[in-house]
């Protein structure tokens, strides 16, 4: 498959998440999953770290580009980020997490990166 250097690239922040949900490994990677699912991209592997005393930072790696999240139990927040090309919506993986998560706040831009009308 060839892709146009051309991308949509998704980006939240979200706060006041159940400080259990934020810092439930299993759980976000469910979430992080599901969501590529639903969007149809299509995962190579996911990767995870847990910080001492707390947080997470989890990394999906697609054929189209990535999914990361960053958690911050310590603030009931999170970083969430997710770059694809084609025609995969990153804004379904975002939700999705979103879904999963439930923050009382979310922040979310969406930009479209690179050009769309050139292949290489």
């Amino acid at each position: 498959m060839i892709y146009n250097f051309y991308g949509i690239h998704t980006i939240s922040e979200i706060y006041d998440v159940d400080n259990e949900k934020i810092n439930n490994e299993a759980l976000i990677i469910e979430s992080i999953e599901l969501g590529i699912k639903k969007s149809g991209a299509s995962l190579v592997q996911t990767y995870s770290f847990r910080f001492a005393p707390m947080g997470l930072t989890i990394f999906s790696i697609l054929k189209e580009s990535h999914v990361s999240i960053h958690t911050y139990p310590e603030k009931n927040a999170a970083f969430i980020d997710a770059f694809t090309c084609g025609d995969i919506d990153p804004e379904i993986i975002v939700q999705t997490i979103i879904d999963f998560l439930l923050p009382k706040k979310v922040y979310t831009k969406t930009i479209e990166r690179g050009i769309k009308d050139i292949s290489f």
